[in-house]
């Protein structure tokens, strides 16, 4: 089963000194078929050997085929707020300013619970920047599943 492209940004943020050329390394071998491009694993994914050498590669979105250079893939991703901000925020007295660390952060507690000790808990934990996009598009499936 292939993982998908935002599955490997965070896998790769997660790794100590992750860099935009690593991250490319590992999309070109879930997704590339041969040195070219070609024969693609994912047809909706695409990157020649000058892509590669230049850290590019293309998706075939609905709208059509869309470049993207690396370059800054790995910060981005890990544009999160500071634990100390995220504690801060989180203790506060005022309940919509508490409810905005919740937005910003996964309660990875089993069941997804919304009590005080579980939302606390999730505050700490703040999603990548794919992770929480993720997360959105799961929500949407599901409110346009129940309608």
């Amino acid at each position: 089963k292939l993982s998908g492209l935002f599955t490997i940004l965070d896998d790769v943020c997660k790794t100590p000194h992750a860099t935009d050329a690593n991250y490319a390394r590992q999309i070109y071998r879930a997704h590339s078929g041969d040195d070219n491009g070609n024969d693609t694993k994912n047809e909706r994914f695409h990157a020649s050997q000058r892509q590669q050498s230049q850290d590019k590669f293309a998706v075939h979105h609905f709208a059509g085929k869309v470049e993207y250079t690396m370059e800054g893939f790995i910060e981005k991703n890990r544009d999160s707020m500071p634990k100390e901000t995220v504690d801060l925020l989180s203790n506060s007295t005022n309940a919509f300013v508490r409810s905005l660390v919740n937005h910003l952060s996964v309660d990875r507690a089993a069941g997804g619970g919304k009590d005080a000790s579980t939302a606390a808990t999730a505050s700490r934990q703040a999603l990548t920047v794919s992770g929480l996009f993720r997360q959105q598009l799961r929500d949407l499936r599901v409110k346009l599943e129940s309608t």
